[in-house]
């Protein structure tokens, strides 16, 4: 008999400065991402967070900074698959990388030079089963 497998969709980690909180669904249905460092305390919530299964695993993206004319900042974490099994909660180690992207009013193709600039972030925590 196969053994009913339990995934993960509450991940808290952290690293340094740097704290992320995601849920993959609220009690609204829709996802919840909350990601803090010395320089942004960001919520995010339903399709301001961007999801792609990737074969590292899910990216998980949101904005922490957007200017007109100038660098957009953001956050995106590299979620994987966690298997609970039999426990309510596993140990998880990751990282996340915060990218600089340089624009002008004339698009990033007017920039000289190198376009992003990425910031990884080693990170540990937990991820839960929970059932809203």
């Amino acid at each position: 008999m196969a053994r009913k497998t339990t995934q993960a969709n509450l991940f808290e980690v952290a690293g340094g400065s740097t704290s992320i909180t995601y849920a993959t669904t609220t009690i609204t249905g829709q996802p919840s991402f909350h990601f803090h460092d010395a320089d942004h305390d960001v919520q995010a919530g339903g399709a301001d967070i961007r999801t792609k299964k990737t074969e590292l695993g899910t990216l998980v993206s949101i904005d922490l900074d957007v200017v007109a004319d100038g660098p957009t900042t953001t956050v995106t974490l590299l979620l994987p698959t966690v298997n609970l099994g039999p426990a309510t909660e596993q140990k998880l180690r990751t990282i996340a990388v915060v990218t600089v992207t340089a624009d002008t009013i004339g698009g990033p193709s007017l920039v000289v030079g190198q376009v992003q600039r990425y910031k990884p972030v080693a990170l540990r925590g937990t991820a839960r089963a929970v059932t809203s």
